[in-house]
């Protein structure tokens, strides 16, 4: 079941002019990854802090300009 940020995203796709079904699951499966991404650096970070180590991001942030 759907509940949610999730369900939100969803109707905004359908919404939005998307109406491809495959494109519309390419879209699902995008927002789930990034959140799963977002949630193990979450850990991570909070990992860090509780053993007092210093935490590496994942993907380093880039300064503007240096694309």
């Amino acid at each position: 079941m759907l509940t949610g940020t999730l369900k939100n995203d969803i109707n905004k796709l359908w919404k939005g002019g998307i109406t491809n079904p495959l494109t519309v699951i390419e879209q699902i499966s995008y927002i789930m990854f990034s959140r799963l991404l977002d949630m193990q650096e979450s850990a991570n970070e909070r990992k860090a802090a509780r053993s007092k180590k210093e935490f590496k991001r994942m993907f380093p942030k880039i300064l503007q300009g240096q694309l």
